[in-house]
């Protein structure tokens, strides 16, 4: 019985701004890809209780390491050439598999490639320092801010709004992946706030900033990228305020469903405008 294949499509975009379809196009064929799904944890165990077995003290997620065999489909050097200028080390990219889902990696080792005028072979290894895929479209929950309501097609026979702010007790950050997420908090302050903060209302855990916010700050504590950055912008200047973060602050992820999540200040809290952006989250694509 002869195997079937289901096709999918494989593309790496480099931070250099070029990109190449590994696989999907009429350049390319991949023969092999290795590491796409694995993820390890690493566990640090001691003896358990009588000498039976052992018990886990802490784990850690692995990166992972991607190799893909290809071979170059047709006449071989344009096709060497695009692979050499796209897949370069010390430049980092992202893997995009069927439009959907995304890994960022780091080159390991460039494009090795035969020399054979047509139908050359060539590998390459790539390291993901963050083992989970995302989903390519970054998500968007607003807690307080304006919510966009102008809609075509529209009728000017009666009236219409272009938007409305609202202010929630509490939205639901839903998580439709397999394992946690991070995210970025966006906070904008429309009058001076004093002490903006975000909480988790399911496990408490509260990310808050001990800093008076002026009229027309915005801040950014992003978790997606480690460490933990954190970055005021007023009047188009830019500069690191992590120092604002208050000790008992718990950099927490969103995870897997739903997460029930709201905002808040010391002072003047009607004055904040919050976003969350974030991607659903994945060991692997499928």
């Amino acid at each position: 019985m002869t195997e079937v294949l289901t096709p999918y499509d494989l593309q790496y975009v480099s931070d250099n701004g070029k990109s190449v379809r590994l696989y999907g196009g009429d350049e390319f064929q991949i023969s092999r890809a290795q590491g796409l799904t694995p993820v390890t944890s690493n566990l640090v165990t001691s003896q358990g209780l009588h000498g039976i077995g052992v018990v886990v003290e802490s784990q850690s997620i692995e990166p992972k390491t991607i190799i893909i065999q290809v071979h170059i489909l047709g006449e071989s050097i344009p096709g060497r050439k695009k692979l050499l200028d796209t897949i370069v080390p010390g430049i980092g990219g992202r893997l995009i598999y069927n439009n959907t889902w995304e890994i960022k990696v780091k080159v390991t080792q460039s494009p090795d490639i035969q020399q054979n005028l047509d139908y050359a072979k060539y590998h390459i290894s790539l390291k993901a320092p963050n083992p989970y895929w995302t989903g390519v479209n970054e998500r968007v929950v607003i807690l307080t801010g304006m919510y966009g309501t102008f809609r075509f097609p529209v009728s000017f026979a009666r009236p219409h709004s272009f938007g409305r702010r609202t202010q929630l007790a509490s939205v639901n950050a839903r998580n439709d992946g397999n394992v946690p997420s991070n995210f970025r908090i966006v906070f904008r302050a429309t009058s001076a706030v004093i002490n903006p903060y975000m909480t988790n209302v399911v496990t408490g855990d509260m990310m808050k900033l001990e800093r008076e916010m002026v009229t027309g700050e915005m801040i950014t504590i992003d978790m997606t990228s480690s460490p933990v950055r954190i970055r005021s912008i007023i009047a188009r200047e830019e500069s690191n305020i992590f120092g604002a973060l208050t000790l008992d602050s718990v950099p927490f992820q969103l995870a897997v469903g739903d997460n029930i999540v709201q905002d808040g200040a010391d002072g003047n809290p009607g004055g904040l405008e919050t976003k969350i952006f974030f991607r659903d989250t994945y060991t692997g694509p499928w």
